[in-house]
């Protein structure tokens, strides 16, 4: 730490620079009161003053005189230390040292050790603001964040019982603050969300100290909303729990349009089923679980018949709606664990699971073939269409994808061009 000596003696200042130095301080010296307060309203002056009291100019009652008026002008609340050196010893002296605002009051000759004491005492003290102001510092920012967060905020007791919130998080509830004080803070979960789920979330906070997640929170009026939640545990000296402290924003906008675009990722705009890239996926899991069960999984090929006259006819706005009609007659006929995907077009590829023969298999597209084949009534227009396939088998057919789509493809082209409106099985020794 450094430290302001001023004496307008010579020899002391030296006998005093290599007395503080020694005991690891910085010294700093004046020759006389007016270099010293010269020095004091400097940058990063020395709070840790040892003046002398008989100096030329400004003498050491008056430097501290000058000094403490300065403090108080400028609200400093981290005021300095000062020592005043002196021969005078009477009491009345002794009185008006005290009294200009110096902290320690010695007398010459003194003890070096007694000195040493004093400065360590000053220097302890000069550590302890330094501490408070800091901590304060710290109090400030943490109410700044706590009432200007965009984030929710919440604070508990080791109970997890509310005892602070701050503005943003009445304005993402619309809890008041003097509503919601003493509750549990389970009490702004959704009901699913308090049982298993939260008391491994305490288990967590006991044996980690944080948790981040998801939680599916409720609002004042009743509304859900999912909630991306910081949760931190503060303890005390002796490690017991104090306080519990959660941060938290209302992602429930942020999870929809991540959903929607998941969805316009992986599934088609008009029909809403999965896209070739969800199909490439699906057909990955398929071939997993034939391998496993050791069954036969099939690929289909289907393009509608006729569709072009109802474009042309009645218009692409029909054509789409049919193409949406045709995709939920596909999507009824077909089992939970099947895939059925728009390719484009008037085109759809189907994997159907489990099949354990042939014959189950050209019995499950006759139906789906049938049901296509239906009527259709969109905008008081009765339309009437067909629809051809082809299938493969894996691993009767042992390609990879684009291969059986292909042999697949090939199948329904032959069924289109002989007699339409069914499936046709791809025979691997014709190519056909």
């Amino acid at each position: 730490m450094k430290i302001l000596i001023a004496d307008d003696d010579f020899t002391s200042r030296v006998m005093l620079e290599g007395l503080t130095r020694k005991w690891g301080f910085y010294p700093v010296v004046a020759e006389d009161g007016q270099a010293a307060w010269d020095i004091i309203q400097g940058k990063d002056a020395p709070k840790l003053l040892l003046l002398d009291w008989e100096m030329p100019q400004i003498n050491g009652i008056q430097l501290c005189e000058l000094i403490r008026e300065r403090e108080s002008k400028n609200n400093t609340n981290d005021p300095s230390f000062i020592i005043l050196l002196t021969s005078r010893n009477e009491t009345p002296d002794i009185v008006k040292g005290l009294s200009a605002g110096s902290n320690e009051y010695i007398v010459k000759p003194f003890a070096h050790a007694e000195l040493q004491a004093r400065l360590n005492v000053g220097f302890r003290v000069l550590q302890l603001q330094a501490d408070r102001k800091k901590h304060e510092q710290e109090l400030l920012l943490f109410k700044r964040f706590f009432y200007t967060a965009m984030e929710g905020v919440i604070i508990t007791d080791n109970e997890e019982i509310i005892i602070n919130v701050n503005p943003t998080f009445s304005k993402i509830t619309g809890f008041e603050k003097e509503n919601i004080l003493g509750q549990k803070q389970s009490f702004l979960l959704f009901d699913q969300e308090k049982s298993k789920f939260y008391a491994d979330l305490l288990r967590t906070l006991k044996d980690v100290g944080q948790w981040q997640g998801e939680l599916l929170s409720r609002k004042k009026n009743g509304d859900t909303y999912i909630a991306h939640a910081s949760i931190s545990v503060f303890k005390n000296e002796a490690g017991e729990i104090r306080n519990y402290m959660s941060t938290f924003t209302d992602i429930t906008q942020n999870k929809k349009h991540q959903e929607k675009l998941d969805l316009l990722a992986h599934h088609d705009v008009l029909t809403g089923l999965p896209n070739r890239v969800l199909f490439i996926d699906r057909f990955k899991q398929s071939i997993a679980h034939s391998k496993r069960t050791k069954k036969l999984l099939a690929i289909s090929f289907l393009d509608l018949d006729n569709f072009k006259p109802v474009n042309d006819t009645y218009g692409h706005e029909v054509g789409d709606k049919l193409l949406i009609e045709v995709a939920k007659r596909l999507t009824q006929n077909s089992r939970a664990e099947d895939t059925v995907s728009r390719q484009g077009g008037d085109e759809f590829t189907i994997l159907l699971g489990g099949i354990t023969s042939t014959s189950e298999c050209m019995e499950m597209m006759d139906r789906i073939h049938q049901s296509i084949s239906l009527p259709y009534l969109i905008d008081n227009h009765v339309i009437n269409i067909g629809s051809s396939s082809g299938v493969t088998l894996y691993p009767l057919d042992n390609n990879d994808l684009d291969t059986l789509i292909r042999h697949a493809d090939k199948a329904m082209y032959h069924a289109k061009t002989h007699g339409k409106n069914y499936c046709h099985l791809f025979n691997i020794a014709d190519g056909i």
